[in-house]
């Protein structure tokens, strides 16, 4: 009505819900409202800064820019991701990074950090509050981190401070033998930490942590037994978590490690739900299999069989092409030999309802059985990926929704 003041809270549950489900929609039609009127204006200005995504630097520059000349801006905001392309922008100046570390200071409502550092990997001091800037420290209380930066002591001390983290990701550029060196003696880190995603020098601080779900980039491990210093120390250690850890994935593993993976999971996290990505081997698999019967909560396993492809390319080579170097047969199994292999697996592990398997000599198809408990048979094949489609096992989200799975029990 005509004669009615204009109710804050309508408005505000307009410019809430007129916003496209993509972010950059939602940008635009924020910033057509804020250009309404001045009314609108401070309707919508708080949800334009709610969440800031950024893949171009230029665009990063401009809104911490804003927020340094109006800091009340910052406390709007809950997530601030920056995510540049590294091969557009291989290097950015040392005041851009200065830059973020004093618009971090304004955020004391952060519940979201994402922030990946150039190709230099040297900018891990911008997590920690500039010497100048007045600031007491960055914020405390953010939940969800994800950071592909270097891992060092920058980065210790920031999820030091860190007392409500709940997820922790970092990917780092990592090729130090030293790494491998198992932490007797880990500093105290936030207790809240549930999800971890990252190398495995860093997992090492976050074992006392009730984990649920942990995905471990494993470094290069010469083919061969499982070393005594590098995996089998992880897993007792992790044994402390054992009561809350229910998913666990493994990247970059050798084939002939897994049957020691398999024995150690076994052994020190027998309540694990969830278990991979581990490469099945295509002989002697009774070394793989025969673990699985003592995990008793086992409902899902996701295996790479792209090493069955190179045996398979090299046992099918035929004499009429042995000096045609350019011939590599391709090993593609059927469903049928998919569907066998599942019910293989569940033999030694009868509470499986979830077999999800990499085919192809890249990895890059992934084919998915489910089990139905009803009729007792194998169904829903799910074939994802493959045609160049860019998923892989490491791009898999598996080991993040599957660990809720409820054990089953048909025993």
């Amino acid at each position: 009505m005509p004669g009615l003041p204009p109710i804050p809270a309508i408005y505000d549950q307009i410019a809430l819900f007129s916003c496209p489900p993509t972010y950059s929609r939602t940008v635009s039609t924020l910033s057509s409202l804020c250009l309404t009127s001045k009314f609108l204006h401070r309707i919508a200005e708080p949800h334009l800064y709610t969440h800031l995504m950024f893949f171009d630097p230029h665009h990063t520059n401009l809104a911490c820019q804003t927020i340094l000349r109006r800091p009340q801006l910052g406390l709007h905001v809950r997530t601030f991701c920056h995510h540049p392309e590294p091969r557009r922008f291989p290097h950015l100046p040392q005041a851009f990074w200065l830059l973020i570390s004093k618009v971090l200071c304004c955020m004391k409502n952060l519940d979201c950090l994402m922030l990946s550092d150039d190709a230099t990997f040297s900018h891990t001091w911008v997590l920690l509050a500039p010497p100048d800037s007045g600031c007491d420290g960055l914020p405390s209380q953010i939940r969800d981190i994800k950071l592909k930066m270097a891992w060092d002591n920058n980065v210790l001390k920031f999820i030091q401070h860190q007392s409500k983290v709940n997820q922790f990701r970092v990917y780092s550029p990592f090729d130090d033998a030293n790494a491998l060196t198992p932490l007797l003696d880990p500093p105290l880190v936030p207790l809240s930490l549930q999800v971890f995603d990252g190398y495995f020098p860093a997992i090492w601080y976050f074992c006392q942590c009730p984990l649920t779900h942990a995905q471990i980039v494993v470094p290069s491990i010469p083919p061969g037994p499982l070393p005594g210093d590098t995996l089998l120390p992880l897993f007792q250690r992790l044994a402390s978590a054992h009561k809350t850890l229910r998913s666990l994935s493994l990247l970059d593993l050798p084939p002939t490690v897994a049957p020691d993976v398999v024995n150690a999971a076994a052994q020190y996290l027998p309540a694990l739900r969830h278990l991979g990505v581990l490469a099945l081997p295509i002989r002697d698999r009774h070394t793989f299999l025969r673990p699985l019967m003592y995990l008793h909560d086992l409902t899902s396993i996701e295996l790479d069989l792209s090493s069955w492809s190179t045996y398979v390319a090299a046992a099918s080579r035929t004499t009429a092409h042995a000096f045609s170097p350019a011939y590599t047969p391709m090993y593609h199994p059927s469903s049928a030999a998919l569907r066998a292999l599942a019910c293989e697996l569940k033999t030694f592990c009868p509470t499986l309802v979830s077999v999800s398997l990499w085919v192809g000599p890249d990895a890059t198809t992934r084919v998915r059985w489910l089990y139905d408990l009803a009729n007792n048979t194998w169904h829903n094949q799910v074939v994802e990926g493959g045609n160049g489609a860019g998923l892989n096992p490491t791009s898999s989200g598996l080991w993040r929704s599957m660990g809720a799975i409820n054990s089953v029990s048909n025993r």
